[in-house]
């Protein structure tokens, strides 16, 4: 276990900063006079963040329970995909705020998804998780932010 939290130290690192700081930052705007207003926005987007990093120990203690001794990170990864991870990501990142964050978001995670899949798997079983995915999570991003929070996503000349 010890080998397997030192390949993955900055990856298990990062979200508890994020929760750190998160939590930091709640506390302070709850100190706050009158919080009951000063919570209306920070008291959701916290609570999402909590369910996020509790799931995503509970995803990597799974990955963890599966992974074989002999498993690495990073391993299964050729240079050519990392650079074609990193300018699909620049790309994505200097191209949202002329597409907008739909179209953008849904493109990127489906050429992502293209691109790290499995290679044996049947062209009928990756259509339904290459669109799909990435739809429902636009989707739900989108509910969440532009239209439950009020908080605006970049929109484009598509959306």
């Amino acid at each position: 276990m010890l080998s397997y939290i030192k390949n993955k130290k900055g990856e298990l690192l990062v979200p508890l900063i994020m929760f750190g700081y998160a939590t930091y930052y709640f506390i302070e705007v709850r100190s706050l006079p009158r919080p009951d207003v000063n919570l209306l926005l920070i008291k959701p987007v916290y609570m999402i963040l909590v369910v996020g990093v509790v799931l995503f120990f509970i995803f990597d203690f799974l990955e963890f329970k599966k992974s074989l001794p002999k498993e690495r990170v990073g391993e299964n990864y050729s240079k050519k995909e990392t650079f074609y991870f990193l300018a699909l990501t620049a790309l994505y990142v200097f191209s949202i705020e002329w597409v907008g964050f739909v179209v953008t978001t849904w493109l990127y995670m489906t050429f992502l998804l293209l691109m790290f899949l499995k290679k044996s798997w049947t062209l009928i079983s990756l259509v339904p998780l290459v669109t799909l995915v990435p739809l429902v999570t636009v989707v739900f991003i989108y509910a969440v932010f532009d239209i439950w929070l009020n908080i605006p996503l970049p929109t484009g000349w598509l959306i």
